[in-house]
């Protein structure tokens, strides 16, 4: 589907854009398979481009606190507390070609909505309207009259570049969305109904991000280490409106009691997207990297890392036969990630504990400030969050 795929990069030291650099990239759109799903950490399970990104970040914040334990130059600087505080002076910036599938994109523009029934029927002394399209088409602008969105056939806004964003009914907005299985698959439509059996057990990008809002892009892990990392501005590409965004990632939870330290206000901005009449198909592959590391392909479905391959020119031929026995634990999976910790640990003489069950457990005021968010969302009307069906164990 058009306009899908997300792709950023989070950014230093970035009051101009031309003092930042990418240091964490992810592209994708789907989701594991239920059955794939497993309690070893060894598959990752939303291979959508923001949370393949933010695996990504967490990667290179441990690197950098790896350095900064070595007291080389980093990112991070050691406070009074003993932990590693991100140096002064640095931002991440996040940039997605397109806004978080999930409430992000979810609008209502009320009265002010545009439709065909607006434009009065042609008569004998009223010329009919011109269109400059073979198909007719509907417009909906958004209230600040800069962010018109198609509504048209699929064929007319598919060539145009564009992606067809109905409208959501008032009470629906702000609330988690889960993705729904439908006789061919799975496809991100939003389902507010958390009971629903049809529902995969993972929350929406959207959502995820409005979370990290208030607890930290550094996850449960590195808090032992990292105090909240967060993300200080948004660049979106296509569907953007920013009354949707600052609803969606920050206004929801802002007023969630804070234990850890008060959310930071992102801000967004708009850029530019020139269109093209190609249309963009969804893969079953996504591909994430992260600075110092190389770049991993993986099989979206499965949540491994295609291994032995040669290129993207390869992985156009490689059919589902052929990937079996080449699926390998990718470098950026949970237990990955805890085992790349814990080897930093050993090496700098941090106390750590053996069990990635053990450590998560352990970090109550995270967990804590999780919760209370959790629990927000839900008094609030916004909707229950699933937990992980299979949650790691090793």
């Amino acid at each position: 589907s058009s306009g899908i795929n997300a792709e950023y990069g989070g950014a230093e030291n970035a009051e101009n854009l031309d003092n930042c650099e990418i240091v964490a990239f992810g592209n994708g759109t789907l989701l594991i398979h239920p059955e794939n799903m497993n309690s070893d950490g060894t598959v990752i399970n939303d291979s959508t481009g923001e949370s393949l990104a933010l695996r990504a970040l967490r990667r290179y914040l441990l690197d950098q606190i790896e350095l900064a334990m070595k007291n080389k130059p980093s990112v991070y600087v050691k406070d009074r507390s003993n932990k590693y505080s991100i140096v002064e002076g640095t931002a991440f910036y996040m940039y997605t070609n397109s806004s978080p599938m999930g409430d992000c994109r979810a609008v209502n523009y009320g009265d002010k909505q545009k439709t065909a029934a607006d434009t009065p029927a042609p008569t004998v002394n009223t010329p009919a309207p011109t269109v400059d399209t073979p198909t007719e088409s509907t417009t909906a602008v958004g209230a600040d009259g800069q962010t018109p969105m198609d509504v048209d056939k699929p064929r007319t806004w598919r060539r145009r570049g564009k992606i067809r964003i109905p409208e959501t009914p008032k009470e629906d907005l702000g609330k988690i969305t889960y993705t729904r299985k439908l006789k061919d698959g799975y496809s991100e439509i939003p389902s507010i109904f958390s009971d629903d059996v049809a529902c995969h057990p993972i929350p929406s990008p959207s959502d995820k991000l409005a979370l990290r809002q208030m607890c930290g892009v550094q996850g449960s892990i590195l808090f032992n280490f990292s105090n909240p990392v967060y993300i200080s501005k948004y660049l979106i590409g296509r569907s953007f409106n920013e009354e949707s965004l600052k609803r969606a990632l920050y206004d929801r939870v802002k007023d969630a009691p804070a234990r850890i330290t008060t959310a930071v206000e992102p801000q967004f901005q708009h850029v530019k997207w020139r269109a093209s009449r190609l249309v963009e198909r969804r893969s079953s592959w996504s591909y994430l990297w992260t600075q110092g590391h190389s770049v991993e392909l993986i099989a979206s479905s499965e949540g491994k890392q295609l291994s032995q391959c040669d290129g993207f020119s390869e992985l156009l031929d490689v059919n589902k036969a052929k990937v079996n026995g080449r699926l390998a634990m990718s470098e950026y999976c949970t237990k990955a990630l805890y085992t790349a910790l814990s080897s930093v640990c050993a090496s700098n003489k941090k106390p750590f504990a053996p069990k990635y069950s053990v450590t998560k457990t352990a970090n109550t005021r995270y967990r804590t400030q999780k919760n209370i968010v959790i629990k927000h969302l839900k008094d609030t009307g916004m909707g229950i969050w699933i937990e992980n069906p299979v949650k790691p164990e090793f």
